[in-house]
């Protein structure tokens, strides 16, 4: 705070100009006083104090798109200018898809071959399905012959037995008859037994004989369908190791043909996908507004040739914008989503208002920022890639505003002027000096020293050195000087001189 300055150099140029006034003459009442000056004075009212911040940056729409085709193609139609509004979908260009449509043919022909190859493999299958089937029946034709064999070989068997029994029999039965023939032959030879017993001998002997040989030949025979019955069997074998072989390759060639059957339907949809690419590349002839907005510059012609993601225009909705801003890490904790920041136009008003909408996680090496992303409806004044003054609002309070032009400064100390009423020591003399009573209207400007915070539009906002119900002068500022009579502009008088008034308010301000 400024010192006050000493009274003593204004008590002595008073007494001195006593002294004067009363060598010429003072008791004359023809002596004159400096005249008050007219100023404009603001009543101080409670307002809303902001905490703030200033940041620059460029707005970016929200929807802003470069156009380019997908596609190759000769201009065949442009349906918008530069300049128009287009709707999202709204059709800009007209492309003629020569390459495309011959891919599309050409993807049309692949899926036929393989439909095509579809149908052979379907065929292939059936067939080998219909052998598979023939081979599986003759496995049991064969299965069934071979049981009948292996039947019959037993048969044989038992009937190869039943005839050698037989022939131990008949041989048997040779040997008695041999015997007994020899004994008849030893008792005739003697005379014991007559002729007739060694005839019968002899008869059962030749009987014997010939079941013998009856029989032998039986067994032979038996031997010989027990030969051919396991020969039989055997073939049967065979022929049943081969029918079984020959439905495993049947079942790999159904197996083949199922494979081939799968590896078709895959080609089939390859084909299929390939066709669909290539037919939406012929849809990509017609290149369409991605997203509502205005069109900007598009230098092109119908003939022109442009290549696939040859940018050609842009498309801007300038509705909605995003602006970064750097916020310095020592906020971070006052940083929150919501948080409402404002445009600061170029007279320093406020203007459209946005809302923070994200807060990075993460500080920026570098400098040691935190990035915070802005919403800002358009009200039709911001332009994509704009360049902006925006103010964070961090908190509002209530306190005093005056105006920048209100406010003077020595060296580091900010003073404003506050219209006070007039006493008897700002008369110059003691009570009755001047010759009359003080007017309770009259006024002098107070120099008062105040603690200023930021700027908020056109007036600092104060902290502390004035209290509400207080009337700042916030005109003429330069010309006042501590203790200068003031009058309110409004109730100057015609004859008022503001350059003579100033004038004295300087002679009185330099005497001092």
């Amino acid at each position: 705070m400024v010192k006050k300055r000493s009274q003593f150099p204004v008590i002595g140029s008073m007494v001195a100009l006593a002294l004067l006034n009363t060598a010429c003459g003072g008791d004359k009442p023809g002596a004159n006083a400096p005249k008050a000056i007219p100023v404009q004075l603001q009543t101080l009212e409670t307002s809303s104090v902001v905490d703030s911040n200033e940041f620059v940056g460029n707005l970016v729409a929200t929807k802003f798109v470069e156009l380019a085709p997908k596609i190759d193609g000769r201009i065949l139609r442009i349906y918008a200018q530069w300049g128009q509004q287009v709707n999202e979908g709204d059709p800009i260009l007209l492309l003629e898809p020569t390459q495309q449509q011959e891919n599309v043919n050409a993807a049309v022909g692949n899926l036929n071959i393989q439909r095509s190859n579809f149908q052979v493999t379907e065929a292939n299958l059936r067939t080998a399905e219909s052998e598979r089937d023939a081979a599986q029946s003759f496995v049991t034709t064969q299965e069934a012959n071979l049981a009948r064999a292996i039947a019959d070989l037993a048969n044989s068997q038992e009937v190869l037995k039943t005839r050698e029994a037989d022939l131990k029999r008949a041989q048997a039965n040779l040997n008695l008859a041999q015997i007994n023939f020899k004994r008849a032959q030893f008792l005739v030879e003697t005379g014991v037994q007559p002729q007739q017993d060694l005839d019968n001998r002899t008869t059962e002997l030749e009987d014997a004989r010939a079941n013998t040989e009856a029989a032998q030949k039986t067994v032979q025979a038996a031997k010989a369908t027990v030969q051919a019955n396991q020969s039989s069997v055997s073939a049967s074998r065979s022929a049943v190791q081969q029918a079984k072989d020959n439905y495993q390759a049947a079942v790999q060639r159904v197996n083949a043909s199922r494979a081939s059957i799968s590896a078709q339907k895959g080609a089939i949809e390859q084909a299929q996908g390939q066709l669909g690419a290539t037919s939406q590349e012929l849809i990509y002839n017609r290149v369409l507004a991605p997203v509502s907005g205005v069109v900007g510059n598009l230098p092109l012609q119908i003939g022109d040739f442009v290549r696939t993601g040859q940018s050609f225009t842009t498309i801007t909705n300038n509705n909605e914008f995003e602006l970064d801003i750097n916020v310095p890490v020592e906020r971070y904790n006052d940083l929150r989503i919501g948080l409402p920041v404002e445009v600061v136009r170029s007279d320093g008003r406020a203007g459209e208002v946005g809302r923070i909408s994200f807060i990075s996680p993460t500080a920026n090496r570098n400098d040691q920022s935190i990035l915070a992303k802005v919403i800002f409806k358009n009200d039709g004044s911001l332009r994509n890639n704009q360049y902006v003054r925006v103010r964070i609002i961090w908190d509002r309070q209530p306190g005093f505003l005056i105006p920048t032009t209100a406010v003077t400064s020595i060296g580091a100390q900010k003073f404003i002027f506050v219209a006070q009423p007039k006493s008897t020591q700002d008369s110059g003399g003691k009570d009755g000096a001047s010759g009359g009573s003080t007017s309770s209207t009259e006024l002098v400007a107070r120099q008062t020293p105040v603690v200023l915070g930021g700027i908020q539009g056109q007036s600092y906002q104060v902290i502390s050195g004035v209290k509400a119900g207080e009337r700042v002068a916030v005109s003429r500022i330069l010309e006042l000087r501590d203790g200068m009579a003031i009058e309110p502009a409004s109730a100057a008088t015609p004859s008022s001189n503001s350059g003579n008034g100033a004038g004295a308010g300087d002679k009185q301000q330099s005497s001092s």
